[in-house]
């Protein structure tokens, strides 16, 4: 059985700045939970230049690539995450915010619904936010990493 081959991990810098972009975004002025300043406390604590650790994340699987979940929350939700996961051609890692909010369904006669769909409405425009703020930072996202594969094709022709 061939075990499958992931690339280097990012370094921490990226996954700092991807914090400090995200935390603002999501709390606003507010004061960022005890738990949420717990997780990042390490990371924040490690030299710039070192790889990220797999114990500071939550791993998962998508389609053979490798997932590493972060939760930081938000205000009025503690479940959005950073996603730290394979590149679609498995030369690097890109940063995602994940509202992690799909199952949050209920019957359009429920009282829950309004509620709900608000809540994944605004999710995902605090989502396009921070993916916003990352891409324009230079950050490893899908936009930048769509952008410099466009960019490759262009010159190769």
């Amino acid at each position: 059985m061939t075990e499958i081959q992931h690339p280097p991990l990012p370094h921490v810098q990226i996954i700092k700045q991807a914090i400090a972009i995200y935390l603002p975004l999501a709390y606003g002025e507010g004061k960022v939970p005890e738990v949420v300043r717990g997780r990042i406390a390490p990371i924040l604590a490690s030299p710039d230049s070192d790889r990220i650790k797999l114990e500071w994340f939550e791993p998962a699987d998508k389609d053979g690539r490798a997932v590493y979940r972060l939760r930081l929350g938000q205000v009025a939700y503690p479940h959005m995450k950073l996603n730290v996961e394979e590149s679609p051609d498995g030369t690097g890692y890109l940063i995602l915010a994940d509202a992690h909010d799909t199952h949050l369904l209920a019957p359009e006669t429920s009282p829950d619904a309004k509620f709900l769909s608000e809540l994944r409405k605004n999710n995902a425009a605090l989502v396009e936010k921070i993916q916003a703020a990352w891409t324009q930072a230079g950050l490893p996202t899908f936009r930048n990493y769509f952008r410099a594969a466009m960019e490759r094709r262009v010159q190769e022709k």
